[in-house]
C-alpha cells in the first residue's frame, strides 16, 4: 500500500473532532447489547473485571493504536500495540512500533518486571514497572462533566519512545452510556476447550496527545484511533490446536474526511479439522454493541515469509472485505515462549450489502500456512 493512500485513510477514517464522549463505560454491565447468539447471563461484572484475577494463569491488558502525528519536520502514521501480561508468574510488557513513513518496525516483550492492576473509586488502573527499565501506565480518570470515561496511557519504552496519551470512546449511546463489547455476547467464549476465556473489548478510542520519538523528535497527535483487548483464561492449548486468526478494524462509508466510524472484531480458532470457535463484535455509529459467532477468514495470497499478504473476512449480514497488511516485517518474536506472532497495520475495503466501506485496523496470526 502506497504511502500517500495509507495517509489519506488514516485520515479518512480518524480525522473527526472529539464531540462524543463515552459516559458511564465503567460500572455498566451490557444491557446495550443487541445479540445473534442466544440469552445466556452475564458473567462478567465492572467494575471489578476490569482490574487482576489472580486465581487464572494467563491475562491480559492489550491497546493496539493507530496514530497520525506531526513535528516541525513532517507527518508521519505509526501504529502502536501494547500490552501488560502475566503469563503463569512471568509479568511482562510488549511494546512494538511500526512506521509507516520508513517501514521499521520494532518491538520487544520486557521482564521480568510487575504489573499491578486495581480498581479504585471506580477507576483502573494498569501498570508495568521494571527496575531500572521500562515502566508504562494505563489509568482511568475521573469522568467528564458530562460522564464521559477517559484513559491517560503513559511511559517509555525503547521500541516506542515516551508517550502521553489520552484515550477517549468517540460513540456515546442513545441510553448515554456505552458498555464493552462482550465476545461471545455475554464475554465468555470458547478458545482451547468450551467456554474457558474471558474476553471484552472497549474499541473506538480516540487518541490525543504527544510522543516523543525514537529519535528525540517531539511529535504531537494529529488524529488517532486505540482498540482496548482485557482477557483473562486458564487453560492451555490442545494438541490438535494450529493457531488463530483475529482483526480489529475501524470502517467508514465517508469520502469526505468526516463521519462515524464503525468499530468490528473478528477471531477464529483454527484446529487440525478446520476452522473452531469463531466471534465477531461490533460497536455501531449510534454506541450500540452487537455480537455473533457466523464468520469466516481465508487466506487469499502470502508474502514470501509465507505470512498473509491478503485476507478475506465475511461475517454474514455483517461485513465482507478484504484486508491487506501493511508490511511483512510486523513480527512479535517472544524468544523466551518460543512464539512469533504477525500483527500488523492493515487496510480494508468491503461492503455490507448496503453500503461500501473502506477501513484501518490489524490483523494477528501466528499461521504461516
Amino acid at each position: 500500500m502506497k504511502s500517500n493512500k495509507v495517509l489519506l485513510m488514516v485520515t479518512i477514517l480518524i480525522i473527526a473532532t472529539v464531540s462524543s464522549l463515552i459516559s458511564n463505560l465503567i460500572g455498566k454491565t451490557n444491557t446495550d447489547t443487541r445479540s445473534q447468539a442466544a440469552s445466556i447471563p452475564n458473567k462478567i461484572s465492572f467494575p471489578k473485571d476490569h482490574a487482576f484475577h489472580s486465581n487464572f494463569k494467563r491475562e491480559w491488558w492489550y491497546i493496539n493504536l493507530l496514530v497520525r502525528s506531526s513535528s516541525d519536520k513532517d507527518t508521519k502514521d505509526t501504529g502502536y500495540i501494547i500490552s501488560f501480561s502475566k503469563i503463569g508468574e512471568i509479568f511482562g510488557l510488549l511494546t512494538s512500533k511500526y512506521d509507516d513513513s520508513n517501514k521499521k518496525f520494532s518491538q520487544k516483550t520486557n521482564f521480568p518486571g510487575k504489573v499491578n492492576a486495581t480498581i479504585k473509586n471506580g477507576l483502573l488502573s494498569v501498570s508495568y514497572t521494571q527496575t531500572n527499565g521500562p515502566s508504562l501506565t494505563l489509568k482511568e480518570l475521573p469522568p467528564l462533566k458530562r460522564g464521559a470515561k477517559q484513559f491517560s496511557l503513559k511511559g517509555s519504552t525503547k521500541e516506542i519512545g515516551t508517550i502521553d496519551l489520552l484515550l477517549t470512546e468517540k460513540t456515546v449511546s442513545p441510553k448515554g452510556y456505552n458498555t464493552p463489547l462482550l465476545w461471545g455476547c455475554n464475554g465468555n467464549i470458547s478458545v482451547f476447550s468450551p467456554k474457558d476465556t474471558f474476553y471484552y473489548s472497549i474499541p473506538d478510542l480516540d487518541i490525543t496527545g504527544s510522543i516523543k520519538d525514537t529519535d528525540g523528535t517531539i511529535r504531537k497527535v494529529v488524529v488517532g484511533k486505540a482498540w482496548m483487548d482485557h482477557q483473562w483464561f486458564n487453560s492451555s492449548p490442545s494438541p490438535d490446536w494450529k493457531g488463530h486468526y483475529w482483526s480489529s478494524l475501524y470502517l467508514t462509508k465517508r469520502t469526505d474526511f468526516q463521519g462515524p466510524h464503525i468499530a468490528i472484531g473478528a477471531v477464529s480458532q483454527i484446529y487440525s479439522s478446520g476452522p473452531k470457535y469463531s466471534y465477531w463484535v461490533k460497536r455501531n455509529t449510534d454506541g450500540s454493541n452487537d455480537c455473533g459467532s457466523d464468520l469466516n477468514f481465508e487466506i487469499i495470497s502470502r508474502y514470501s515469509n509465507k505470512y498473509p499478504s491478503k485476507i478475506k473476512l465475511n461475517i454474514n449480514n455483517v461485513y465482507s472485505g478484504e484486508i491487506y497488511p501493511f508490511s511483512s516485517s510486523q513480527i512479535f518474536s517472544v524468544k523466551e515462549f518460543n512464539q512469533s506472532f504477525f500483527e500488523p497495520m492493515s487496510f480494508t475495503t468491503g461492503t455490507n450489502g448496503k453500503n461500501n466501506y473502506t477501513g484501518l485496523g490489524f490483523f494477528e496470526t501466528g499461521l504461516k500456512k
